[in-house]
């Protein structure tokens, strides 16, 4: 036993201790930069998710209240406020899939 822990074999001990610390950061990084990229895939889905979701009630109120489609048929103060109103959802559903986009070019595309 004494072959394994004299100074030529301490020297190849700290050599491998030292190469297998390096080969442990390597993997540390790679296994940090693959959950960010996971990560951040995830956060574009959920982006598109809540987008698709504030679409699709946009398009719902518009169908329950034709008038919105069309301004021109707007007849009483009553309608024109709901037409200001979804007028106004509509653009901070605009604003918002400009701020979610940001530097996504598949997000926008979309």
């Amino acid at each position: 036993m004494d072959i394994f822990f004299n100074d030529t074999y301490r020297t190849m001990w700290a050599a491998g201790g030292v190469f297998f610390q390096g080969v442990a950061s390597i993997l540390a990084i790679a296994a940090l930069i693959y959950s960010m990229t996971g990560f951040r895939q995830s956060l574009q889905s959920a982006y598109y998710t809540e987008l698709d979701s504030m679409y699709f009630d946009l398009l719902r109120v518009a169908m329950d209240k034709a008038d919105l489609n069309n301004p021109e048929s707007i007849l009483s103060e009553d309608q024109k406020a709901g037409y200001d109103i979804y007028a106004f959802m509509m653009y901070n559903f605009l604003e918002t899939i400009y701020d979610r986009c940001g530097h996504n070019r598949h997000l926008c595309d979309t």
